[in-house]
């Protein structure tokens, strides 16, 4: 019987509604009908392709493609799903190959350059990114979906002048003339400059007008969580859940937004239900490591999500990025998670989160964990102890080895924005600002106040940062904005060959603290890495303390037994260093909890009856004002755990304080326990 064109057009209209309506099967029965009746039939074909992609029956829908693309290889159509079929394979290059195979058939497709654009973000190949923006015919697009990706490139690059440029240039864009996809890109924009009332206002019409656009509505409670309005944020939340049913990535985000809050049970039963209607949730699996890690107990629970995220790992399952697992967990090895699997079981969870948490893995063999590592550093301990002081190494950067250069544009982004410039600002992760804000001194601040000022302290961090990581010289722009209090009693220990000890934390500005190791040439920083961002070595005097082997214990006493002096912040401390085992952390209150904390440096101080000083770069009235003081004092009478106890509440009360207090001060949201 012969099917006239309108019978046949019935039929792929309804195919179409089935597919959009999730009933796969009718969908492909009524594509195929019409492929039979019309062999040959390019929509019925492309439809049924698209089903059988939908039912992740990958053979399957690349032979109809291929076919297609045998009589057409041009057709647009099946070039996309045919990228599509191969990004369902986890093949990543194809896929790419064949995305540009739609470019350069189709110069400017906006679904394929997106396509491009997100995988490579996802591969985080941020630099392809720009490099592939820069591209004549893709740098002037008005795609916002293109344009957001493009910005948070060149954020993750450091970029933040052209990331700047290219927010401002979607929040210019009008509303009324876009689609909900490119709208959702807009509110993403205004969240991610952390533009809150822009952000609640577009979002708020944007939910309003398309309610069931899942995308609009994530941010319109991202919004909300930001907000602080805990009551409208959650009956948003739940009649979106009435209305779209229920998503993971919403629920993931209300867990976020509990903890940030202080509701750590409610997070623990919204992301363990997520985690039983999705056992391979990464996303899920990481929110109740970050609970189970911070909290008192869950040592099981927490053993429990280890292996679960290393069973994923061990399936090479390549749906998840590792970027979506801190390299921590995702590369240890069988013996490292053996170690920790028994650390767990005899409750020692604060030790095996701090080896976790800066990936300082204790060396184990079958017979008796630590003994080489044990044998190592008391080697190193035991052939320094007795040599004498010598002059301490020439500092690489000095001050009078610092002279004007040309300004650069960092040094440039610098000097605007503590004029007030808001035009290199730098981006913080929401969940960030949430967990400052709960602990900052709210009737001082409203929230907007207290979020501009936080912004700017970070802007202001990070740009004196690599304007120093790029030319020591650069320094010397902001050298009169200093202020300097007892930083010559460091001075005179320095000059005077006499070993001391240092600590700051991050919840200040701990780039202004170049000004400490220029002063004082014979101190020396610990860090995790010697190098930069970019692999250069750092310009400054830098011993490397990651993990706790004997050539960085030689390295610390050398320089203290030269008479130099070393620096350390919160999170830049060894846990291992002396005895027969890792040695214990200290716990000290913190916000209300107890935390653990490391003892290297309080330890070095009993060893080697050395003074502690701590040291803080604030900003106040315009100035970086660096101020040195003595912490507790080390008596006679104390033994080692009753001053590993003293000092680590000391440090602990002096770091609270900063954090609740001013934030263009203090900076809060720079602090490394976020």
């Amino acid at each position: 019987m012969e099917v006239t064109e309108r019978e046949r057009t019935d039929v792929l209209r309804d195919a179409q509604a089935a597919l959009r309506s999730g009933d796969l099967d009718t969908a492909l029965s009524l594509f195929e009908t019409v492929e039979k009746t019309s062999p040959g039939h390019m929509a019925a074909r492309l439809g049924m392709a698209r089903v059988l992609l939908r039912r992740s029956q990958t053979d399957d829908a690349e032979r109809i493609l291929q076919g297609i693309l045998c009589e057409n290889p041009t057709h647009k159509g099946a070039l996309l799903l045919y990228g599509n079929a191969a990004l369902q394979r986890k093949d990543a290059e194809t896929a790419l190959d064949r995305f540009h195979a739609v470019l350069s058939s189709h110069p400017g497709e906006v679904s394929a350059r997106r396509s491009i654009i997100q995988l490579l973000m996802r591969l985080r190949r941020e630099k392809d990114v720009i490099a592939f923006m820069g591209d004549a015919q893709h740098r002037e697009t008005d795609d916002l979906v293109s344009l957001l990706s493009f910005a948070q490139a060149c954020d993750a690059c450091k970029d933040t002048r052209r990331r700047n440029e290219t927010i401002r240039r979607i929040l210019a864009i009008e509303t009324a003339s876009l689609d909900p996809t490119q709208i959702a890109s807009q509110i993403a924009a205004t969240v991610q400059d952390l533009r809150l009332q822009p952000a609640l206002e577009l979002s708020k019409r944007a939910a309003e007008q398309f309610p069931k656009h899942a995308r609009i509505s994530s941010l319109r409670l991202q919004c909300l969580i930001l907000s602080q309005d805990q009551e409208a944020a959650e009956t948003f939340y739940a009649d979106s859940r009435a209305m779209l049913g229920v998503r993971d990535g919403m629920d993931i985000m209300w867990a976020k937004a509990l903890e940030s809050w202080g509701r750590t049970d409610e997070t623990i039963a919204v992301l363990t239900a997520v985690r039983e209607r999705n056992q391979g949730s990464v996303a899920a699996l990481m929110a109740l490591y970050g609970i189970y890690s911070a909290a008192e107990g869950f040592a099981a629970d927490l053993l429990d999500v280890l292996e679960t995220l290393w069973a994923i790992k061990d399936r090479a399952d390549a749906s998840h990025r590792p970027a979506d697992v801190p390299l921590h967990v995702f590369l240890a090895d069988d013996g490292q998670r053996s170690h920790v699997r028994n650390l767990l079981r005899a409750g020692e969870k604060d030790l095996v989160v701090a080896l976790l948490h800066g990936q300082r893995w204790i060396q184990t063999d079958d017979a008796e964990p630590d003994d080489e590592g044990r044998a190592g550093v008391a080697d190193a301990w035991s052939t320094t102890k007795d040599q004498p002081r010598k002059d301490a190494a020439e500092p690489q950067v000095t001050a009078a080895s610092i002279s004007r250069v040309p300004t650069s544009e960092l040094v440039t982004g610098l000097l605007e924005t503590l004029s007030g410039s808001d035009n290199w600002r730098f981006t913080i992760p929401p969940r960030a600002v949430n967990r400052a804000w709960r602990h900052a001194d709210h009737s001082a601040y409203d929230f907007d106040d207290w979020l501009h000022r936080a912004t700017w302290a970070v802007s202001v961090q990070n740009l004196m940062k690599l304007a120093f990581i790029e030319d020591p010289r650069n320094f010397e722009y902001v050298s009169d904005r200093f202020e300097t209090v007892g930083v010559a009693s460091l001075r005179e220990l320095s000059e005077a060959g006499q070993p001391f000890l240092s600590v700051t934390s991050h919840a200040g500005y701990p780039a202004a603290l170049i000004k400490v190791l220029i002063e004082c040439p014979s101190i020396h920083q610990l860090r995790r890495s010697v190098l930069d961002h970019k692999g250069a070595t750092l310009p400054f005097r830098a011993i490397k303390n990651w993990g706790s082997g004997p050539k960085n214990v030689r390295a610390m006493l050398s320089v203290l037994r030269a008479g130099g002096g070393l620096m350390a912040s919160n999170d830049q401390v060894p846990i291992q260093l002396f005895g027969q085992k890792p040695a214990p952390l200290c716990k000290a209150s913190l916000l209300g909890r107890k935390r653990a904390f490391g003892t290297l440096i309080p330890r070095l101080a009993f060893r080697e009856r050395l003074p502690v000083y701590w040291v803080q770069a604030t900003y106040q009235d315009g100035r970086f004002v660096i101020k040195v003081e003595p912490m507790s004092e080390l008596t006679e009478e104390m033994d080692e755990m009753t001053w590993l106890s003293t000092w680590t509440a000391d440090y602990a009360a002096r770091v609270e304080a900063m954090m609740i207090g001013a934030p263009e001060r203090f900076n809060p949201l720079r602090a490394s326990w976020h």
